[in-house]
């Protein structure tokens, strides 16, 4: 796993509702749910399947982002 997915981690188990973004949303689905204690934050997780390398999934993401309103 990267460093990025023990972040979401830490924030997941701290009580936060955290989005993470990735290229392989189903792996990363797995890797979230082989996780013990799963159970207890999976339902704050958000994955978005995005290549960043595409300026148009980018800007559409964006726009996503900002029409569901303020991020904390």
């Amino acid at each position: 796993a990267k460093i990025g997915m023990y972040i979401a981690l830490r924030l997941l188990r701290d009580g936060a509702h955290t989005t993470i973004t990735t290229r392989f949303p189903n792996d990363a689905i797995r890797r979230f749910k082989a996780m013990e204690d799963s159970d207890e934050w999976i339902h704050r997780l958000k994955i978005v399947g995005i290549d960043l390398r595409d300026p148009a999934q980018v800007v559409a993401l964006a726009d996503s982002v900002a029409a569901e309103g303020p991020l904390d």
